[in-house]
């Protein structure tokens, strides 16, 4: 994967307090899968969750060559169809950028391992057919 993302949205999820975090895992991954389809990008999202009171803080980059089908789609995208909680999602200022690291560090951070932090919307051919350039793991691309 030699793409160079850049980080286009801020986002905070919040479910209900208390959800496990396998639950919250399960819910955040639908919406992001979600966002990427509708956007059709690939989507990188750094991640930072706390359980008590339950949420997640998402830096999410997409490729670069990906900005400008990003940009023309996002702001039409309807997140009650996926989250039907409490959701802010802020387009990504570069000047908060250590900010917003620096946040999602406080947290427990999402490891690859525990949940994907590659989203992929299969809207070009190689990706249908499980070829996904952006996936680490697949035969050809480490």
């Amino acid at each position: 994967m030699n793409a160079v993302f850049s980080p286009v949205i801020w986002l905070h999820l919040s479910p209900p307090n208390y959800m496990g975090k396998e639950l919250l895992f399960e819910h955040t991954e639908r919406f992001l899968q979600g966002y990427s389809y509708f956007t059709k990008c690939h989507l990188h999202t750094h991640r930072g969750y706390e359980v008590g009171n339950t949420h997640e803080h998402i830096l999410i980059s997409v490729p670069k060559i990906e900005l400008p089908r990003f940009y023309d789609r996002y702001w039409k995208f309807d997140h009650k169809r996926i989250w039907r909680w409490e959701i802010k999602m802020d387009l990504f200022d570069s000047s908060l950028e250590t900010r917003c690291h620096g946040y999602i560090a406080k947290h427990e951070l999402v490891m690859p391992d525990e949940s994907p932090d590659i989203f992929c919307p299969k809207y070009q051919h190689q990706c249908r057919k499980g070829n996904c350039t952006y996936q680490p793991g697949l035969v050809g691309n480490e």
